[in-house]
């Protein structure tokens, strides 16, 4: 049975979203950027020119804390571009893609990397309903004393950036959060040496969590992603791999139940648009989005400064509404499954799918049943990407 989890977090988030509890310099943007919405919904018009829901309408959001595809949700509210179309969102916060999945009672749409796409998809009924990012800093660290790091570089036919020999690796102890994207990329550095999960140990740690534990003394090695990488490096921890040096694509994706599609349908729409049309305004603003990067792991405890927020920011890869559509409607050559064609947006996902099956944590029934019942669903990005071009608001 499906269970609903509370998380701590909710109650901080949710108090500094709707308090206006804004830090350094996005303080008077933010003000501005409310001012502006206001003014647009005193003279019936929206920043991004998007009809207003008929009434107001709450959607509940599981808000995946201090990552890049969470970004355009903070910014939106903080702008009140969401208050704009009659939209009110309620926030659960998470920092692991599967735990977020087991609470999906709870929500309605969330952000997640692609591990979590994945537990969503084939345990609940969650459905992907478009690329929002691909993940950019995932790395691995030990301590100087390390003998991963010791050995040097170059001792592999893949990277020969990548640190260690396989007997350095044999053994150690990872802490991680386990089957998710950082998981994939100790995986990936592993078959370097010829090694699997089998010989070494992991420890299951979120990313803050397994960060203190670390310089605490435990673990040989950790793998960590975003603004807590970045600590690592600040603190003298070695990077000895990572996402940049495997080469592995790993996408993130937006969700959302079943319930939210076939019943909060609209207001699904109205958030889909206004929260692409965000990744644009980021793109295009990117000191003020580093400043509201900033804010938001303050506000949840996330360590992070200036220099982590300007690197972060900078490397983001982020698809436009019409790109998620052309992945959609493009067929690519995918021999695994022969029953239909496997558009862009599944291969890219599949990836991930593919990766773990090879390490046994998933089946080619499971991709089978993924793929037979469309769980990559396209039709909000094909619905709301036309009536963007019907009102004039995207030109194809």
């Amino acid at each position: 049975m499906k269970r609903a989890i509370a998380l701590f977090l909710l109650a901080v988030l949710t108090l500094s979203l709707f308090t206006g509890c804004a830090k350094k310099n996005t303080a008077t943007e933010t003000e501005k950027g409310s001012d502006e919405s206001a003014q647009n919904a005193a003279d019936g018009e929206t920043t991004w020119g998007i009809e207003p829901l008929t009434e107001k309408t709450t959607l509940d959001i599981a808000y995946f804390s201090g990552v890049m595809h969470s970004l355009p949700i903070y910014i939106a509210d903080e702008k009140g571009w969401f208050d704009e179309v009659n939209l009110k969102l309620e926030y659960s916060s998470f920092t692991s893609g599967p735990a977020m999945m087991e609470a999906n009672e709870s929500w309605d749409i969330a952000t997640t990397g692609s591990p979590g796409v994945l537990v969503g998809m084939l345990g609940y009924d969650v459905y992907c309903i478009g690329n929002c990012e691909y993940d950019a800093v995932l790395n691995l660290y030990v301590r100087e004393d390390s003998p991963i790091y010791q050995a040097g570089q170059g001792h592999n036919d893949v990277n020969s950036e990548v640190y260690g020999t396989a007997d350095a690796w044999k053994g150690t102890e990872w802490l991680l959060p386990v089957g998710t994207t950082t998981n994939i990329v100790l995986d990936s550095t592993l078959a370097m040496f010829g090694l699997t999960e089998a010989d070494i140990t992991l420890v299951n740690m979120d990313n803050s969590t397994g960060f203190a534990a670390f310089k605490a003394g435990e673990g040989d090695g950790v793998c960590l992603s975003l603004s807590v990488a970045m600590a690592a490096e600040e603190a003298g921890f070695k990077k000895v791999s990572g996402l940049d040096l495997t080469g592995d694509l790993i996408e993130c994706g937006m969700c959302a139940t079943k319930d939210a599609l076939e019943n909060k349908r609209d207001a699904v729409k109205k958030f889909y648009e206004i929260y692409y049309r965000t990744s644009e305004w980021i793109r295009d603003n990117m000191e003020e989005a580093e400043a509201y990067y900033l804010e938001t792991c303050e506000i949840e405890g996330i360590a992070c400064d200036e220099k982590t927020a300007k690197y972060i920011c900078e490397r983001r890869n982020s698809p436009t509404i019409a790109d998620v559509v052309e992945q959609g409607r493009t067929a690519v050559e995918y021999d695994a499954y022969a029953k239909r064609p496997v558009t862009k947006a599944e291969a890219d996902l599949l990836v991930t799918m593919d990766f773990f099956i090879s390490t046994g944590k998933y089946s080619d029934a499971d991709r089978e049943t993924i793929l037979d019942n469309n769980m990559f669903d396209t039709s909000i990005a094909e619905e709301v990407y036309a009536d963007m071009v019907a009102g004039g608001r995207w030109s194809e």
